[in-house]
């Protein structure tokens, strides 16, 4: 568990930079290139952002990110999958969990209050 809360702390020092500070990219200029393309161009040097598949661009990053600034390797991909799912599994029963029991909470402070009013008002 240190070795994992190492290598978090560290991506996070990495990352300090870049997630505190507010970024306004401007890129009039890309779009103004794109239109003045071609369609053999186009097809050519295929920078349009809107053809790409975001759910695949983000985990192309997570796997750069994964080899390249954590320096790890693709050997226990496979494992490492299992064991995301089964987080993901525990993450969502003690959600639930959470959330059944504040509504069960919920319901015996809106039970007793209602109770209470008619015993009051009856």
């Amino acid at each position: 568990i240190m070795k994992a809360y190492a290598k978090m702390l560290k991506f996070s020092q990495i990352l300090e930079f870049f997630a505190t500070r507010e970024w306004n990219i401007v890129n009039d200029n890309v779009y103004n290139l794109w239109n003045r393309l071609n369609d053999e161009d186009k097809n050519l040097f295929p920078f349009n952002m809107d053809i790409i598949d975001c759910k695949q661009y983000v985990q192309d990053i997570c796997l750069g990110i994964k080899l390249y600034v954590m320096k790890e390797t693709l050997d226990n991909a496979e494992a490492d999958k299992k064991r995301y799912q089964r987080l993901m599994k525990i993450h969502y029963a003690v959600k639930y969990t959470f959330m059944l029991i504040l509504l069960i909470i919920f319901y015996q402070v809106i039970g007793l209050s209602l109770g209470a009013y008619s015993l009051i008002f009856a």
